[in-house]
């Protein structure tokens, strides 16, 4: 049976973000709760979690982990394969050399942005630590949730902007998705609607600028196109 109602969930370094979305209706209702934890101990911040839930009156034990973008290490692959097969075990393969670490020290995932005639395909490959995932599903699992799933914020971001999309005529090329929290900045830069360059920083007002400015450039000379128009959210 269709779960009714959806709960995303973040974990950030002194915040709990989550977000409700109840299909019981004919327009979801949405509801977005940022609360501030003030312990960073594990056991305190499942509590929270419990807490929360109960203050908001929220049943819905089945969540979406979100994992923000500065937690995970990124990049786009051109593989000379469109087997889809193929292209699981190349993603692994580059995951390993990407990192440091042993195949059983990573988390890995991947989104085929797009398979060319020419047998090749691009791919947006995303690997993080597995104590750095497994801690969160720690917390998550003394709170009582049961995850379903588990993407990248980045992910949440381009959902957020395939919606606005659909009502955009005529469609751009190429978009910057600008995300500010508290502490850091998120950019997804979304090409013919597909998410192909996501990056997180810190930043001061100072660097602000600077750093969109890096990503700005980092994209065009991996894809050689303009950037059309920027979302500023957060």
């Amino acid at each position: 049976m269709y779960n009714m109602i959806m709960i995303s969930l973040e974990i950030g370094d002194n915040f709990i973000k989550l977000a409700e979305a109840n299909f019981r209706k004919r327009q979801p209702i949405f509801r977005l709760i940022k609360k501030e934890f003030h312990s960073k101990e594990d056991n305190d911040i499942s509590q929270e979690i419990v807490n929360l839930f109960k203050e908001y009156n929220i049943s819905q034990k089945r969540i979406f982990l979100s994992i923000p973008r500065r937690l995970v290490m990124t990049r786009v692959l051109h593989l000379p394969s469109i087997n889809d097969n193929e292209i699981k075990n190349m993603a692994k393969i580059e995951a390993i050399k990407q990192m440091p670490y042993r195949d059983e020290n990573i988390t890995l995932g991947y989104r085929i942005i797009e398979k060319f005639k020419d047998g090749y395909s691009d791919i947006l490959l995303a690997v993080a630590q597995a104590s750095t995932i497994n801690r969160l599903i720690s917390i998550l699992k003394k709170a009582d949730l049961t995850i379903e799933k588990i993407a990248l914020g980045s992910e949440s971001l381009f959902g957020w902007y395939s919606v606005i999309r659909k009502k955009e005529k005529p469609a751009f090329v190429s978009v910057i998705l600008l995300n500010i929290d508290s502490e850091y900045i998120d950019i997804d830069i979304i090409e013919k609607g597909k998410l192909v360059f996501t990056r997180a920083f810190s930043y001061s007002e100072r660097s602000l600028i600077e750093e969109i400015k890096k990503s700005i450039a980092a994209y065009r000379k991996e894809r050689n196109l303009n950037i059309d128009k920027i979302y500023l959210s957060g």
